[in-house]
């Protein structure tokens, strides 16, 4: 339950519990320094014929078979007062040892915005839709979306965008990952969806070294 309690107050702001139906099919991961829980993260390994669309991720977008292993990663968060790219390495460390032991060949999941307003992220939305469009067909599905290309800023600030991509995304996108072309607003976790993907043998090679190394394999 301490991961939920972390959950909720990172996506709620509030004392609770996260919970869903994802949880009990799903691995929770605990990152902690000493005794203190400072991060945490929901895993799901799917083998090649699972259907994608029945994952949290797929409620939001419509996701072709992908007919090779693949890992969901979601409610990814970090204390308010943690380090964040300590948690980050650490999460990335986990990950890669289990990209490895289990041949996953795709990772995927949302990268979330805090609040509802698309606009707020116009010139993120332009950056991602000009510079990291990936080749698979993701298909927004939920009830309420926004195509990125309609919340565009008129004139891309690149330097504003990067300031306000988050942690987990930016690190996605250094290791050659792509996003969809819709933005999801969810207004019970008041947040923004962006769908995110990862072809494990598009990460660049000096990338996966050092992830590697990071993760002692």
């Amino acid at each position: 339950m301490l991961c939920q309690g972390l959950r909720h107050k990172s996506f709620r702001d509030s004392i609770g519990f996260d919970l869903d139906k994802y949880d009990d099919v799903s691995q929770h991961v605990m990152i902690e320094m000493g005794d203190v829980l400072v991060g945490t993260m929901r895993l799901r390994v799917l083998a090649p014929a699972a259907d994608l669309n029945a994952t949290y991720t797929g409620s939001f977008y419509g996701i072709d078979p992908i007919g090779s292993p693949s890992l969901e990663i979601g409610r990814f968060c970090v204390a308010p007062t943690a380090p964040v790219a300590e948690v980050l390495r650490t999460a990335w460390a986990i990950l890669t040892r289990l990209v490895d032991a289990k041949g996953v060949k795709f990772i995927f999941g949302c990268a979330s915005f805090e609040g509802t307003d698309p606009a707020r992220y116009a010139d993120v939305f332009a950056l991602l839709l000009s510079r990291h469009q990936g080749e698979l067909p993701i298909k927004a599905k939920a009830s309420e979306t926004k195509r990125l290309a309609d919340v565009q800023a008129p004139q891309l600030d690149a330097v504003a965008a990067l300031k306000q991509i988050p942690a987990l995304l930016r690190s996605y996108l250094a290791l050659g990952g792509f996003v969809g072309d819709h933005v999801v607003i969810d207004r019970d976790l008041g947040t923004l969806h962006v769908f995110t993907g990862v072809e494990i043998a598009r990460i660049p090679p000096a990338r996966a070294r050092a992830l590697r190394r990071a993760a002692q394999i």
